[in-house]
This record gives C-alpha cells, structure tokens and sequence, in this order.
C-alpha cells in the first residue's frame, strides 16, 4: 500500500518531534512522522537533558536560549504539566580559562542571555560542601537548568497529534525510496510513504539509511555513559545543574534522592556501531567519574550507584548539528548529528527548519550554516574551549 504526504519525518526523537510540533503550529498539513519505537526512545531518552545557554558559537547560543524559552513557557506553548525544572545551571572553570571565559559570556549576554560571572564565594553558596580547589570562577545561569527527556517529546508528539500530524510509532523505517537523484519518500513494513519532502531525523540510524542511498553523511557513532546515583543519608548534593570543567564532569538533580552524573571532555570516545555495543556501564568507568565527583563534593563519595544510563552521540567533524536541504539529492532534508548537544537545542532547531520548509528561509537565524554541505566548503564551527564544548 502507498501513502502520500507533502512532509516525511523519519524519526521522533528531540530533532524529528520538534521539527512536527514546529510544522504544526505553522498550520502545515499531510504531514507524517515515523518512528520506530516511541517518541523519545532513542538517543533523545538517554540525554542528561541538561538546559544551558553557554556556548562559545553565537548561532549555538540563540538555539539555546530560543529552546530554553520554549521549555519555561512550556505549559502555555506545548500544554500539560511542565517538563522542565528551573535548577540554575553553573559553569567552573580553572584559572587558566578565565579569559575564554571572560569573552565568552560577553558574548552570550550581547544575545540576551542573562546569566552572570560568579567567584568562589557564590559558587559556594550555590553548590554548598564544594572543595573549591582549582577553581577560579564560574559562570552562573538561573534560568537554566534540566527536563525531563522523554516527557519533552511525548509533550511535542501529543501537541503535533492533535494538530493535524500523524504521529506512527512502531514504524521502523526499512529503506528511503528514491527516483533517479530524487528522494520521494520512505518505506516501513511494506508500507510505502511517498512525500513531496523527507526529512532524515533518525539520530544514530541517520546514517545507515543514507548511505544505502549513495549519501555519505559525516557522521560517527560514539558510546556514552552515565550514572544515577543515591545520595547518601543525611549529605547535600547540589541543587543546581553543573558542567566542571575542572575535573571533566557533570552533574544534575534527578530529585531530592538522586543525581546523575557523567564524564565531560576532554575525554577518549569510544565509537561503536548503532545495533552492537554494550548497553551497561563499565566499572573502570563508574570508578573514574567517584572518584572526580567525591574529589569536588567529599560528602557524596560514599554515593551508591542506582543505574546506569548508557546512549549514543551522533557526532559530526565539528561537534554541530547537519540540518537542511541535501544539495543534488532533490526532496531530502537532514535534521541530525546533534553531538551530544541536539536535546538543548533541538526545539529551535525543529522551528528554524520548519520555517525553511514552510517559508523558504529563516528570518531569526542564520540557517545556512547548518547546512550538510558546509563540510566541503569549509565552513565549518569552532569552540572556545575545545571540542564537544561548542
């Protein structure tokens, strides 16, 4: 059987759900998503979630700080129960990044972010038992803070739904259906979805599906690890989110017994395939990120291991996303290779391609540097701090 559609969403994690719950509020019709599992099962579920405007690219910086609006007025733009939990996020820094760090949130707040450069006397009222150490300032946002990942893309699926997008979940795609160089739609269990556009926003899958298509996208896999832990009896932990840079991790409240917390860069990426790694943590792993946490805060090193949470980033040569129309492949759209950072800024994401779709161009930002083909052309982002910082 064959189903046609003017819009094909491959992929409902944080990319493929924003993008319908974008197209929806824009009064766009006949549009279907396909996902394999549910909304938000993939990568999407297993992100920290953390919220935070600090980035060191000004385009990165209003993603994030456009899908953090979104996520505090989330009960009159979505509907429902809020999702999101106003922590304040903080960001420590050593000595020797005080200058990056100096110039970087200048530029943040010249973009509107209202966040403020602290010293270890706020540091430590905010993170109460911190071992200062190494740690010269940090930058501190009261807005930030952390969502509820699965929740994020039920609530964007549900708002989609009800208007006018068809949401099909246990849909696993099994192939892109093309014509000559023409993308024309997607095939899932002999069902046949042919679409004036497609949009390949299938995070980790991304990239198998295209290079069945002769579409090489630059992108590689690599394992992430978390823990939840248990805070011991009668010790604070944090009520705030952190990124450390100091010892390379970070940190967040689940709730009042609870926090999650895994290893930041510079790290070694351990790069895998989508369908074959190891979906539990490793013990050197869980040693190394106690030992780096009891170091900051000595009152959680008697912490006791709840679970792990174990994910993929989908991550491109420059740590940014690829999210646009594909040059010579007429009627395919990417909207992946988010690199650890898709879930904080996915919301505006979804919205900037939407208004590409809908509108042919995006008035509030620059959408073309996103573009898949910004590898050749050199185009391509840098961070301040290195890496996957961004």
């Amino acid at each position: 059987m064959t189903e046609t559609c003017d819009v094909l969403i491959i992929g409902g994690g944080i990319l493929g759900i924003g993008l319908a719950y974008s197209l929806a509020r824009r009064g766009a019709e006949n549009v279907v998503l396909l996902e394999k599992g549910n909304p938000g099962d993939g990568s999407t579920g297993k992100s920290a979630a953390i919220i935070r405007m600090h980035y060191s690219n000004p385009a990165t910086v209003q993603l994030a700080l456009r899908s953090r609006d979104l996520f505090l007025n989330w009960s009159s733009e979505v509907g429902g129960e809020t999702v999101y939990s106003k922590t304040g996020w903080v960001f420590l820094v050593p000595h020797d990044q005080e200058s990056n760090l100096r110039e970087n949130l200048a530029m943040n707040q010249s973009l509107g972010v209202d966040a403020d450069l602290i010293g270890p006397e706020r540091i430590a009222e905010h993170a109460p038992g911190i071992n200062m150490e190494g740690i010269a300032y940090g930058v501190y946002e009261a807005n930030s803070g952390c969502a509820d990942p699965n929740a994020t893309c039920r609530g964007l699926a549900r708002y989609a739904a009800e208007h006018g997008v068809s949401v099909l979940t246990g849909r696993p795609v099994d192939r892109i259906l093309t014509a000559g160089d023409r993308v024309i739609g997607a095939e899932a269990g002999g069902m046949r979805y042919e679409a004036g556009a497609t949009v390949l926003a299938a995070g980790p899958w991304s990239g198998g599906l295209s290079r069945e298509i002769g579409l090489d996208l630059p992108l590689e896999l690599t394992r992430e690890q978390e823990l939840i832990l248990r805070i011991p009896a009668g010790e604070r932990a944090p009520a705030l989110a952190i990124s450390n840079m100091c010892d390379r991790i970070y940190l967040r409240p689940v709730d009042e017994t609870c926090l999650l917390l895994g290893r930041g860069y510079p790290k070694e990426y351990e790069t895998v395939d989508v369908d074959s790694f190891k979906q539990t943590y490793d013990v050197a792993f869980a040693e190394d990120v106690l030992q780096r946490m009891g170091h900051r805060f000595p009152g959680l090193e008697r912490a006791e291991i709840e679970r792990g949470v174990v994910g993929l980033y989908t991550v491109t040569p420059d740590w940014h996303p690829i999210v646009g129309p594909v040059q010579g492949r007429p009627g395919l759209w990417v909207a992946t290779g988010g690199s650890g950072h898709s879930f904080k800024i996915g919301p505006a994401l979804g919205e900037m391609l939407a208004d590409l779709m809908v509108n042919g161009h995006c008035g509030w930002i620059d959408a073309t540097i996103f573009a898949p083909e910004r590898f050749q052309t050199g185009r391509t982002f840098n961070s301040r701090y290195g890496g996957n910082r961004a």
